[in-house]
């Protein structure tokens, strides 16, 4: 049986129309860069980012802060995986990476893997989740004492007990 030729969107022969392979694939602070300012550019204009700006610099409800993290991840969804213009500056053809998107938006890994993590929890203990839980759901109106990213931690130990209950419950 005759396999089909694998095909790339680039090419070293002088006929192909997709560019010249590159000698070496890009990678480094620049093209991070390159990336990141290509994906804010984009992102700054879309509807969400204003009030993503907003919310960054206010004291949040667990509630809004939620609504940060699902606006972020959407942005995940959206993005990773797929790849850069072929005539973007600096990083040509290009697979986006989850710390791509969290670049543009100037943020840590670490917030990446707890919005991840918060709303995967929050599906499960959360309002309307499969295993709600009255603690979470009261928690979600409070006024944060003194900021939110102290109300997020103690929103995110209590998620983590919870879970914690439910996974030796499910194995017994």
């Amino acid at each position: 049986m005759a396999r089909e030729p694998t095909t790339y969107p680039w090419s070293n022969s002088r006929n192909s129309p997709f560019p010249e392979a590159p000698a070496i694939w890009p990678s480094g602070p620049e093209v991070d860069s390159a990336i990141s300012t290509y994906l804010k550019g984009i992102i700054c204009k879309e509807p969400g980012w204003a009030k993503f700006v907003q919310g960054r610099s206010s004291v949040l409800t667990i509630s809004q802060q939620l609504e940060q993290y699902r606006y972020v991840q959407s942005k995940f969804d959206q993005y990773e995986r797929s790849q850069t213009p072929p005539d973007l500056a600096g990083a040509p053809t290009v697979t986006i990476t989850r710390a791509h998107v969290l670049k543009a938006f100037n943020l840590t890994a670490s917030w990446g893997d707890e919005c991840t993590e918060v709303l995967a929890l929050t599906a499960l203990y959360g309002p309307g989740g499969v295993h709600e839980e009255a603690r979470v759901v009261a928690m979600l109106d409070q006024k944060p004492p003194i900021s939110t990213g102290m109300q997020v931690k103690k929103y995110l130990a209590l998620l983590r007990e919870v879970n914690a209950k439910w996974t030796i419950v499910d194995r017994v």
